[in-house]
């Protein structure tokens, strides 16, 4: 039942449905139709419905019956951990009040429906996805070692994927709601994308859905729920299988926007919109200046190793737009010259 209900997570996060499904109404039902099936139904999809049981048994079990026969019963040891105030010696208080209940276990052959409380805190829908994304974690884990390789190499990893909505995002790290239930999720900038991120911002939104893998679980703390490593990098291109083939023509020009000028270093890192996801190496030019961070510079290329990653520039004149930023510069480079 677990694959079941992440499967049905899975797809209605696809079709943009996460609220919860309510029991049919048992007067649509057919007369003709299998006695068990409606509870079956409600089972695979964790929903809930309303019971009014009528006897409790010495144990202070609570037992109801349906118009067709069928039993459903509560527990005295399952209503204890869901119903922190329960007790035997009050069982008559909870006959004949309508309880929101959902089905734990149905035996076929007894034609017994075992349910828990519907608003129980211990078994809800997001600790039952909890424990289905371990139990796949753990069984795709031991078909890697069941598979190594007779050397004792293991195989390529496999992980468990799914979708989740990004509630927050920070240039390191994006928080992510798996399958829009409330399991959190972090997806850190070294695994978002094949190339280096940066600045998770620029890429990542707020409120969108993005498919995940599950490469991890969330160190234990102190009063955080259990949570997950997530990975979005299957799902994006290499950024270097993409760029243009006007740029590795001759005297190619582009525009570059410094983004760091490491201290001490000979060179800086730039961005450009042309191709979103690699930083480009600048060169220093005395004939323009001090290159200054968050500046916009026209740039010549100087080279582009797709095999090696590299792409260097070297700039000829400032392309910046904004007028506050170009007055900033040109006093900043007169204050010097006067010092001098």
């Amino acid at each position: 039942m677990a694959n079941k209900l992440l499967d049905r997570c899975i797809k209605e996060m696809r079709e943009g449905i996460t609220d919860s499904v309510v029991m049919e109404n048992e007067a649509a039902k057919s007369e003709a139709e299998d006695k068990l099936q409606r509870y079956k139904e409600c089972a695979e999809r964790n929903g809930t419905f309303e019971v009014t049981f009528s006897y409790a048994n010495t144990e202070g079990d609570l037992i109801a019956q349906d118009a067709k026969g069928v039993k459903v019963e509560f527990l005295a040891k399952d209503i204890k951990e869901d119903i922190p105030y329960y007790s035997p010696y009050y069982k008559d208080r909870f006959l004949n009040t309508p309880l929101v209940v959902r089905i734990v276990a149905i035996d076929d052959k007894t034609e017994v429906i075992r349910v828990r409380s519907g608003r129980s805190t211990g078994f809800t829908t997001k600790k039952r996805l909890i424990r289905a994304i371990e139990k796949e974690m753990e069984a795709l884990k031991q078909s890697q070692i069941e598979n190594a390789g007779e050397d004792g190499k293991q195989a390529e990893p496999h992980y468990f994927e799914l979708l989740g909505r990004v509630e927050s995002v920070e240039p390191k790290r994006a928080v992510v709601n798996i399958l829009g239930k409330g399991i959190i999720g972090f997806c850190y900038a070294r695994n978002w994308q094949k190339n280096y991120t940066r600045d998770m911002t620029d890429f990542c939104k707020k409120g969108q859905v993005y498919e995940f893998q599950v490469i991890g679980k969330l160190p234990s703390k102190r009063g955080r729920e259990t949570g997950f490593n997530l990975s979005h990098v299957p799902y994006t291109r290499d950024a270097w299988e993409d760029i243009p083939k006007e740029l590795f023509e001759e005297n190619a020009v582009i525009l570059v926007e410094c983004l760091e000028r490491p201290l001490g270093k000979n060179y800086w890192w730039g961005k450009t919109e042309l191709i979103p996801g690699i930083e480009v190496i600048g060169d220093y030019n005395s004939n323009i200046g001090t290159i200054r961070e968050t500046i916009t510079y026209k740039c010549k290329i100087r080279k582009i190793d797709t095999e090696n990653h590299l792409f260097r520039v070297i700039p000829f004149a400032v392309a910046e737009k904004d007028r506050d930023k170009v007055d900033s510069i040109r006093f900043i480079e007169v204050k010097r010259k006067n010092r001098a």
